[in-house]
C-alpha cells in the first residue's frame, strides 16, 4: 500500500522527535507544506483515533477543525477533488480544512517514534496520483467436498492487485502522531 512507498513528501519539522499529539498548527503545516511543493491536496487518510483527537480542536475563532458533514445537515458526504470519483473505500467521514477525511482502522497505532510507542501515520495529498491496480480478476473457488462431514461448503477468494503512486511526492506520510 501507500505505507511502503518510497519518495513520499516530507514536511519540514514533522514529526516531532518523540511523537506528538495532533494540533491545529501541525495540520496547517501539512497542508501548506504540500502546497509549497506545488501539490494541491484533496484528501486525508488517518486512523479514527486521530480523527477523534482532531474533532476536539478548534481554531482561534472557536470553530472546530474537524467537521462531521452529517452533523451539519449535509445531504451527502464529500468526495476528494472537484468532480472526482474518489471514494476510498466509501464516502468521506468529514472534513478537515475543507479536505475530505477517510478513516482506516487498518493503520497501525503501535509505531515507534523516539520514546513513544503509540504512534500512527497520517496521509494527506493529491490522491488522483494514487492508483489501485488489478492484476487479475477475483478468483473464487467453491468446494462442497472439503467440509462435507459438517454440512458446510468451503470457499476461497483470491484477488491480486497493488497500489501505484504515479507522483509519490504528491502524498505526504506524517508519522509519529500519538493519541490516547
Amino acid at each position: 500500500g501507500i505505507a511502503g512507498y518510497s519518495g513520499l513528501s516530507t514536511i519540514t519539522g514533522l514529526p516531532a522527535t518523540n511523537g506528538q499529539n495532533p494540533t491545529y498548527d501541525i495540520v496547517q503545516q501539512i497542508v501548506w507544506g504540500l502546497r509549497r511543493a506545488n501539490v494541491n491536496p484533496n484528501a486525508w487518510i488517518m486512523h479514527p483515533a486521530v480523527g477523534q483527537a482532531l474533532s476536539l480542536l478548534k481554531d482561534s475563532a472557536g470553530r472546530p477543525l474537524f467537521t462531521d458533514v452529517y452533523a451539519l445537515g449535509a445531504a451527502s458526504q464529500p468526495v476528494a477533488g472537484s468532480g472526482a470519483n474518489f471514494t476510498y473505500p466509501g464516502p468521506a467521514n468529514g472534513m478537515i480544512l475543507g479536505l475530505p477525511v477517510y478513516f482506516s482502522s487498518q493503520l497501525s497505532m503501535a509505531q515507534t517514534q523516539g520514546t513513544a510507542s503509540n504512534g500512527t501515520t497520517v496521509y494527506c495529498g493529491d490522491f488522483h496520483f494514487v492508483k489501485i491496480l488489478e492484476r487479475a480478476a477475483v478468483d473464487i473457488a467453491v468446494s462442497p467436498h472439503i467440509l462435507f462431514t459438517t454440512d458446510q461448503t468451503a470457499m476461497r477468494a483470491i484477488w491480486r492487485g497493488a497500489v501505484a503512486i504515479t507522483q509519490p511526492a504528491a502524498v505526504a506520510a506524517v508519522a509519529g502522531f500519538t493519541v490516547v
